[in-house]
């Protein structure tokens, strides 16, 4: 092969290469935006005061954090009513203790 075919496919090659980019770009372009990302979720510490989001019958609905296992991403909760609670750390939200 000479050099003149060489260079043609290179400039052939680049101008495809152009084409794909302008292609790209555009279909990137009308994609939807993208939703807000969530702050992300605190991890529960010994001692934080936390409500509970998904209360069976009867329980309490707010306590104090006594374990956490990060392994799992559990957290027991010890209640208002001495009872200990094993739940997932996205069914706590921590608040301010009772005054």
């Amino acid at each position: 092969m000479s050099n003149d075919k060489i260079e043609r496919q290179i400039q052939e090659i680049e101008e495809k290469l152009k084409d794909l980019k302008l292609a790209l770009r555009n279909r990137s372009s009308e994609q939807k935006p993208k939703k807000p990302q969530k702050a992300k979720h605190w991890y529960p510490e010994v001692g934080d005061w936390v409500r509970i989001t998904n209360p069976a019958k009867g329980q309490a609905e707010e306590g104090i954090i006594t374990k956490v296992n990060p392994k799992s991403g559990r957290a027991t909760v010890k209640t208002t009513a001495d009872k200990p609670i094993w739940r997932a750390w996205k069914n706590l939200v921590k608040q301010d203790p009772p005054k």
